[in-house]
């Protein structure tokens, strides 16, 4: 072999290597995207699970809305520094028990 086959040889390796390279990367984020995926949701549902609880340790209520039935109802708006008073916490219905809009 002279040296352009072997130029050749090296440089069609190292394309095949860092393709090689290239599909590993894609399959490691790939892994950390539904390991990712998986944290966000768990930690969704503690938060709605303390809310509950939370809630119901205080003796606010809890209704669960459907948004494509009426929209939740809003207190009159918000002032900078104004108490928070929660008299009620709207949970949405998960979608697929919810009423399909028109």
């Amino acid at each position: 072999m002279d040296w352009a086959n072997w130029a050749d040889f090296i440089f069609a390796g190292s394309i095949a290597f860092s393709g090689w390279m290239t599909s590993r990367a894609t399959q490691q984020i790939a892994r950390f995207n539904e390991r990712l995926t998986w944290f966000t949701g768990a930690m969704e549902s503690h938060s709605e699970i303390m809310m509950r609880l939370t809630a119901q340790r205080d003796g606010v209520p809890v209704v669960y809305w459907d948004p494509n039935e009426e929209a939740v109802p809003t207190e009159p708006l918000k002032k900078h520094k104004a108490s928070a008073d929660i008299k009620t916490v709207y949970q949405y219905l998960p979608t697929h028990l919810r009423k399909k809009s028109d």
